[in-house]
């Protein structure tokens, strides 16, 4: 939670965040090509080409994101990635 907060803080950015566990390589292709949120074929694409062992852990992901996208109405928000201590902006427009 320290690490979020001082994210947050030194990127003077109050967007909502969600925090993974995830190598720099997948949470780069995350915001990169957001489609994974709401396509199926994309998601199934994008586990595949991480091959992606912890399938329970990336569908929680997906889920967040499609909570924060579909109910919330958040189109903007972070991935930030706890293991590296990098993060990215997911943007839907």
């Amino acid at each position: 939670m320290e690490k979020i907060s001082g994210f947050l803080q030194s990127a003077g950015s109050t967007l909502p965040v969600i925090a993974v566990d995830l190598p720099s390589s997948m949470l780069a292709q995350l915001v990169l090509n957001i489609n994974w949120i709401s396509d199926d074929e994309a998601w199934k694409a994008t586990l595949a080409e991480n091959s992606m062992n912890d399938r329970k852990y990336a569908e929680s992901i997906r889920e967040a994101a499609r909570k924060m996208v579909k109910e919330d109405g958040q189109y903007v928000f972070w991935l930030v990635g706890v293991r590296e201590g990098k993060e990215g902006k997911v943007s839907r427009g």
